[in-house]
């Protein structure tokens, strides 16, 4: 069965508040094998003797503008629900590896066993991990690109067309005649 696409992940997560995100972060961890406890917005988690600090950012805009950070040297990650271009981000004055949407989808989708990442997303969400659902949503995602597809090129061709060939209708043979002809077409203009 065909997974949930990342940016649909994306969305689900940034639907949960706060608090929900960070449950939803150490419920993670903790499918993978670290022992988790959540300590205001960080998620400390711990496995062989190493732990980890993960700094969990909000979902909304609006709460990430007014959002301030714990120092950059009390955590060593940041979780954030959105899709980023990035790698790292900044937090104070450090540069932090980022751990984004994309990332939560395939420590889920592939790093936790199927039934236990089935079980922890529908604790937190009411759209399914897996099912058929998202293979059509595949499929209208791959139709709407090929029409959009099909009609760039028809633009681009046009486009060309006109650079090359010019616009015949704008071009004049001879010099312009203008003739303006009243009601009863006694009136011309030259």
């Amino acid at each position: 069965m065909t997974t949930i696409p990342t940016s649909a992940f994306a969305d689900q997560l940034q639907a949960l508040d706060h608090e929900e995100h960070r449950s939803f972060v150490a419920a993670l961890w903790s499918l993978a094998g670290w022992e988790t406890t959540v300590d205001g917005d960080v998620v400390v988690c711990t496995r062989n003797g190493r732990e980890r600090r993960l700094l969990v950012l909000p979902a909304g805009r609006l709460a990430r503008v007014r959002y301030e950070p714990p120092p950059a040297d009390q955590v060593d990650h940041v979780v954030s629900p959105r899709v980023t271009d990035g790698e790292t981000t900044t937090v104070g004055d450090s540069e932090l590896t980022l751990v984004d949407a994309e990332d939560m989808r395939h420590r889920l989708v592939y790093g936790c066993e199927p039934a236990a990442a089935e079980q922890l997303w529908d604790r937190y969400t009411d759209v399914p991990l897996r099912g058929p659902s998202w293979e059509e949503s595949g499929d209208r995602w791959l139709w709407a690109h090929a029409a959009l597809g099909a009609v760039s090129l028809v633009l681009v061709a046009g486009a060309v067309a006109v650079l090359v060939l010019g616009l015949p209708f704008l071009e004049a043979e001879s010099p312009s005649e203008s003739r303006v002809g009243a009601l009863d077409g006694s009136l011309t203009a030259r």
